[in-house]
């Protein structure tokens, strides 16, 4: 029996504290950073609103999943089984959280039309380069980031290209 206490609060212990772990890592290189900049911390996000829409579809759905499992696990009795669950699910939560942290963002405004850039810090940003024009309603621009080889790519809507090239300069500018 004291195996078996000792067993699930240790699982329990193990992935809450990686999730807290992780959480803290993202957290603290936030405020390093902020401090390295002095106390400039320009961030550009965007996000396509198919995506926003997706990632918060795939958050519920893993809670009602979440929901689901446990109560199955209580009318089971398997309490074990739902320590572990639990422990998964804060781990899990965790990791979603360092992802939309550092994933497929660098700018927010209406003109947006494309997503695959991660966020980007503009002390990173070698230089921003409009390529072509993509069709009738996008344009296409490179942004060059310091260390890596290929640029990344974004879509903008047309209308919007002045408006986000002037932000571009700026920051840019600002940083440099």
């Amino acid at each position: 029996m004291e195996h078996y206490i000792f067993k699930t609060i240790t699982s329990v212990i193990v992935f809450v504290g990686t999730g807290i772990f992780i959480f803290i890592f993202f957290y603290v290189r936030e405020i390093l950073l902020k401090k390295r900049l002095g106390g400039l911390k320009k961030i550009v996000t965007m996000y396509s609103r198919n995506i926003k829409f997706a990632r918060y579809a795939l958050f519920a759905f893993l809670i009602i999943l979440f929901i689901s499992l446990t109560l199955i696990l209580i009318i089971a009795k398997e309490d074990e089984l739902m320590y572990r669950l639990f422990g998964q699910f804060v781990f899990v939560i965790s990791l979603n959280y360092s992802m939309m942290m550092y994933s497929r963002i660098i700018f927010c405004i209406d003109g947006f039309a494309g997503a695959g850039i991660p966020k980007t810090y503009w002390h990173e940003v070698k230089g921003v380069f409009w390529d072509r024009d993509t069709g009738q309603t996008e344009w296409g621009v490179k942004i060059f980031i310091i260390g890596m080889k290929r640029p990344y790519r974004a879509f903008f809507k047309r209308e919007k290209k002045e408006e986000i090239e002037n932000l571009f300069n700026e920051l840019i500018k600002n940083i440099k």
